[in-house]
């Protein structure tokens, strides 16, 4: 039974509408409703189709691109956007999926353009540049349409300039990564907490699986330490170290303006973003080559139980603010450090039976242990927010 459905029933027993209301009402609904059966199949015919037309019309420009000149090149790169767009606004009474599918394959269609039009008239390079025009028509499409697919192109193509204008100017120096790492790590918690509240499930979802992924992506980068990878030993200048501070900071009071409640996972993970790095590492194993030993370093046990701390915070946190979708996140998280940890400073020590043992064990027990708790934990969140 739907939510108006169910609301309706409720009105009747409590005398707000009376029964012959109620009918016209529900008949009226009926009518216009779309069976929800059929919506995820529809999705799916609407994002393979879209996936056809445009490698399809790649192909087809690809195999033509040698035989017109720089003007029709970009004549084609921008009717193809231009056509997109007009077809999306036809559509946009009668099949609102449609345009909605349209444009949003115009938005991200328009990064390839930029890269094109650059490549054509060989502009300057500085690519961080094309990110930020690409986030400016996203934003511009947010603005004047308003709907799910535009919101997170925005938001992740604005993210993404920040973090690129940053890095292309830091890459020459050594231990770049760790505070790009940092930024990431920050970035990724605010999707994942920030729009817990949100009544856009496409938006919430799609954040929620990006900084989910940021997030573990972030862990790995920042648990190689202050270890030197590169070939320039010259540090970041404390500019761009100031600059990186300022951002996270900046990422956080933005994320108290926006849902306070949010501010603590997020400045949580930002702190831990800055322990991280300066914990020990341990030696993994050692190998002989020739007369020179080579040994593989990894993440100590310290490091392994700060994450993990922290991803017990996060399940607090989705404890305290009623969310499923954190709980699952943190329990997940911590599931993944063990086996991390296991894999990566135990298993070779145990040798090959011994080690393929402990992780049957590791899978079942463990993974059973886990799951078990995590029911348990979301037993009471039966009216989550997410």
């Amino acid at each position: 039974m739907s939510d108006w459905q169910e609301h309706l029933e409720r009105w009747v027993k409590a005398g707000v509408v009376d029964v012959s209301t109620a009918d016209r009402v529900r008949g009226f609904e009926l009518q216009r409703e779309t069976p929800t059966r059929d919506r995820w199949q529809v999705a799916v015919l609407l994002a393979l189709g879209m996936i056809l037309l445009v490698g399809g019309m790649m192909l087809f420009v690809a195999s033509h691109w040698d035989d017109v000149n720089p003007w029709q090149r970009l004549s084609l790169v921008i009717g193809f956007l231009a056509a997109v767009h007009a077809v999306a606004a036809g559509s946009a009474i009668r099949f609102p999926g449609m345009a909605t599918t349209l444009h949003g394959v115009g938005t991200a269609g328009a990064g390839a353009a930029i890269l094109t039009v650059g490549t054509i008239f060989n502009m300057q390079e500085h690519w961080p540049t094309a990110v930020l025009v690409w986030a400016g028509c996203a934003g511009a499409g947010w603005w004047l349409l308003r709907d799910q697919v535009q919101q997170v192109l925005a938001l992740l193509l604005a993210t993404a300039w920040i973090v690129c204008e940053w890095s292309y100017r830091a890459e020459r120096y050594a231990h770049s990564s760790i505070y790009m790492a940092r930024m990431d790590a920050v970035f990724a918690t605010v999707m994942v907490t920030c729009f817990l509240w949100s009544k856009k499930l496409g938006v919430f979802w799609t954040l929620y699986v990006v900084g989910a992924v940021g997030l573990f992506c972030s862990a790995g980068m920042l648990s190689d330490g202050w270890t030197f990878n590169g070939l320039e030993r010259v540090p970041v200048p404390l500019s761009l170290r100031i600059a990186c501070s300022l951002i996270i900071v900046g990422t956080i009071a933005g994320a108290w303006w926006w849902r306070r409640l949010s501010v603590w996972p997020v400045a949580m993970v930002a702190v831990v973003s800055y322990i991280l790095p300066w914990l020990p590492r341990d030696v993994v194993w050692k190998a002989e080559y020739g007369p020179t030993p080579w040994e593989h370093i990894g993440p100590g046990l310290s490091m392994y139980v700060t994450v993990g701390l922290a991803c017990g915070g996060l399940v607090y946190w989705g404890l305290r603010v009623r969310s499923q979708a954190v709980v699952n996140f943190g329990i997940g998280g911590f599931a993944a450090i063990v086996m991390w940890f296991y894999v990566s400073s135990l298993l070779d020590k145990l040798g090959r039976s011994l080690g393929l043992i402990g992780l049957g064990v590791l899978f079942l027990a463990g993974g059973w242990s886990l799951e078990r708790l995590r029911r348990q934990l979301v037993a009471g969140l039966s009216g989550s927010m997410a």
